[in-house]
């Protein structure tokens, strides 16, 4: 059984549809939906097991006010003058599904997940959201959150997941004292609205126009400057051992592969992010380098980080919306350094990374590349991304108990040549391997998993 829920109310008469300008982010992304608009590159996606009695009435409603207070849910995308614009509508539809999946086995219902996640968004009519929940059974539920990239980020995920939790509860209006105690403790939680989540001051659309400013004003010129220091003279192009030829044209199509970091080298690791005085972040890093020097056999390496790009305004933090951006880093292991002193140089690198982290992407990209290789990404073919599920120890402690679904297998939309998405879920941590299969089979993958692995072992003993 299967029902299709929308948001349909009537707009008050004084409710019009506004526009504004993209960033530089959201452009990129409709430049590209522009080019293939089937595609379903930049299709972005999460998935959570519910495991917990669930009022489907009171979870659908919660949906509703989450899209009621997100102005970029309700958001379309089209051209006026030339230009590409966003406007905002006072209401839409949502798409929100609900499956009997419980004749289903786990391998069946993994691949009807992601056919949901490949269907095309249509961003000039929208809905750029969609919400999918596949009933197993009364007390387990698989939830799919999808969405197109030019509207929200895995941070947005976040900020989704977490007011789920806290909207929920308050529409089965619960007595329980846990639940209670997580929407008081709820850091954007208002005391002054009934137990109800304070609306931000703020939108997206503040973003752009925060954006704007601070690429005219002299701290833009500043970290403008900085990049292209880093980034000056021709750039090194990492060229991996493939397993088949490179395409002309870049290609799209990916697969995951995940391990799980056991609990004896997550040890070693924290005991060597307290020695080092360092996090386990820039540790992962500086191993994810030695690892692709060792492949490649080159010294100089671009490698992407991308950051949550919520460092203007504090209260960014609660809004839905696609902030992130990859951070260029590039390191050097000529003259061989010893693990630690190349760990400093990382160290070094990041914090730099970090203070100069608000420079858009594509802008970048534009001013140093005005030639672009089409077989490849544009300026780094490698990526590294942190991922921290923030909304998962509320959760444990919630009627509305959440925790990852992770799907290893097809998947597409694979950016790069081989992005590794560490992904931190209370103190467990996934390495999620996604690549590029036009280019490499799973059994190379599952060796460069391997030795990511061994190389970890090696330098944290």
């Amino acid at each position: 059984m299967q029902s299709n829920s929308s948001l349909e109310r009537q707009p008050q008469l004084t409710e019009e549809a506004k526009s504004f300008p993209l960033s530089y982010g959201q452009q990129a992304m409709w430049f590209l939906d522009q080019i293939a608009p089937q595609s379903i590159a930049y299709n972005i996606y999460t998935t959570v097991q519910i495991s917990s009695e669930l009022d489907l009435e009171a979870w659908h409603r919660a949906w509703l006010q989450i899209v009621e207070r997100h102005p970029i849910l309700r958001t379309t995308y089209t051209q006026h003058e030339d230009q590409p614009i966003q406007v905002i509508h006072p209401y839409q539809e949502i798409d929100i599904k609900i499956t009997d999946a419980s004749a289903w086995n786990l391998d069946y219902l993994k691949k009807q997940i992601l056919v949901e996640t490949e269907r095309p968004y249509n961003l000039e009519t929208g809905p750029v959201l969609r919400v999918h929940l596949f009933t197993r059974s009364s007390a387990e539920h698989i939830q799919l959150l999808a969405m197109h990239h030019i509207a929200g980020d895995m941070w947005s995920f976040d900020i989704l997941l977490n007011e789920l939790q806290i909207l929920y509860a308050t529409e089965v209006k619960t007595s329980s004292q846990a639940d209670l105690q997580i929407i008081e403790n709820s850091d954007i939680y208002n005391s002054q609205t009934d137990n109800s989540l304070s609306l931000s001051k703020l939108s997206y659309t503040d973003y752009v126009s925060w954006q704007t400013e601070m690429l005219s004003s002299s701290q833009g010129e500043q970290i403008s400057a900085y990049w292209h220091k880093q980034l000056i003279g021709e750039l090194p192009v990492l060229d991996l051992p493939v397993d088949k030829l490179r395409p002309n044209v870049q290609t799209y199509s990916g697969n995951t592969h995940i391990i799980k970091l056991d609990e004896e080298l997550l040890s070693r690791l924290r005991k060597l992010s307290e020695s080092e005085k360092t996090s386990l972040y820039r540790i992962f890093l500086a191993a994810f380098f030695i690892l692709f020097y060792r492949l490649s056999g080159q010294e100089d390496i671009l490698v992407g980080c991308p950051v949550v790009g919520r460092s203007g305004n504090k209260e960014f933090e609660s809004i839905v919306g696609y902030f992130t951006d990859p951070v260029v880093l590039r390191a050097n292991l000529g003259e061989n350094p010893t693990f630690r002193d190349f760990l400093a140089q990382i160290r070094r690198t990041v914090s730099e990374g970090k203070k100069h982290e608000d420079y858009p992407f594509p802008l970048l990209v534009k001013q140093l590349i005005p030639e672009r290789d089409s077989s490849r990404s544009p300026l780094f073919q490698v990526s590294l991304t942190w991922q921290e599920h923030r909304w998962y120890d509320n959760s444990q402690k919630s009627s509305l108990v959440m925790s990852p679904f992770l799907i290893e297998g097809h998947q597409r939309g694979s950016a790069f040549d081989i992005d590794l998405a560490i992904i931190k879920t209370g103190s467990e941590f996934n390495f999620c391997w996604q690549y590029n299969t036009d280019l490499f089979n799973i059994s190379t993958v599952e060796r460069i998993a391997g030795n990511y692995q061994t190389l970890a072992r090696k330098y944290f003993n």
